[in-house]
C-alpha cells in the first residue's frame, strides 16, 4: 500500500468538513445530513480504510446508512444516475430488506454489482476497521471488503473504476443517509 492521505480526524480535519463533532475518538455524526469530502486524484487500484464505532444493529430510524460513498462529482449530483458510484450501506433489520444487513453497491463506467453480507455484528461500544479494495490484481479488476481484518465481500469486475473527480465521502450527505451516533478515525486512502 501507498498511503496518499491518513487523517486522524482528532480535533480537525484534511477533508471539507460538513457538520457533525470532533471529539477526543474522532469526528461524531450528529445528523443524517453530516458529511467529510475527500477529493482525490483518480484512484483506479487503492484502497480506503477507517476506523468506526458508534453503530449498532438496529439504525436509529429504519432507512438504511451509508457508511461511505465514492462517486464523480464531474458527472452531477444527482448520485442514483451516477457512473462512478460505490456505497457500503448498512441496513436495519426492521426494514422489508432484512436478509441484507450490509450491502456493497459498485458502479464503474454505468456497470453495477451489489454484494451483500449478513454481518450483524454491531456494538456501539467497539470499534470497527473497515477497509475496501478495489483495482488490478493479476490481471483482473477485483473488489473485497472487510471488516476488522476479515474479508466479507468479494466480486470482480469488468472495467476499471475511473472517475475524472475521485470523491470519497464519510457518510452521504447527498442522500441524507449518515449513520447518526457514529464515530469516524483513522481514515487512510491509498493505492494498492
Amino acid at each position: 500500500d501507498q498511503v496518499l492521505l491518513f487523517d486522524p480526524l482528532m480535533g480537525s480535519s484534511l477533508g471539507d468538513v460538513g457538520g457533525g463533532e470532533f471529539t477526543d475518538e474522532g469526528w461524531q455524526v450528529v445528523a443524517s445530513s453530516n458529511f467529510i469530502v475527500y477529493d482525490m486524484p483518480t484512484i483506479e487500484t487503492g484502497f480506503l480504510e477507517f476506523d468506526v464505532k458508534g453503530l449498532d444493529i438496529r439504525n436509529l430510524t429504519r432507512d438504511a446508512r451509508h457508511l461511505f460513498y465514492m462517486w464523480d462529482p464531474s458527472l452531477g449530483s444527482d448520485m442514483t444516475s451516477n457512473r462512478f458510484r460505490v456505497s457500503l450501506q448498512k441496513l436495519d433489520g426492521r426494514s422489508s430488506i432484512n436478509d441484507r444487513w450490509l450491502r456493497l453497491r459498485f458502479i464503474t463506467q454505468g456497470r453495477q454489482t451489489d454484494v451483500s453480507s449478513t454481518f450483524r455484528g454491531w456494538t456501539p461500544e467497539r470499534t470497527f476497521r473497515i477497509r475496501l479494495e478495489w483495482g488490478r490484481e493479476g490481471g483482473v479488476n477485483v473488489c473485497r471488503q472487510f471488516i476488522d481484518g476479515e474479508q466479507k465481500m468479494f466480486f470482480q469486475y469488468g472495467k476499471p473504476y475511473i472517475p475524472a473527480l475521485h470523491r470519497i465521502e464519510l457518510g452521504a450527505a447527498g442522500r441524507a443517509e449518515t449513520p447518526e451516533g457514529a464515530i469516524y478515525s483513522n481514515v487512510t486512502i491509498g493505492t494498492r
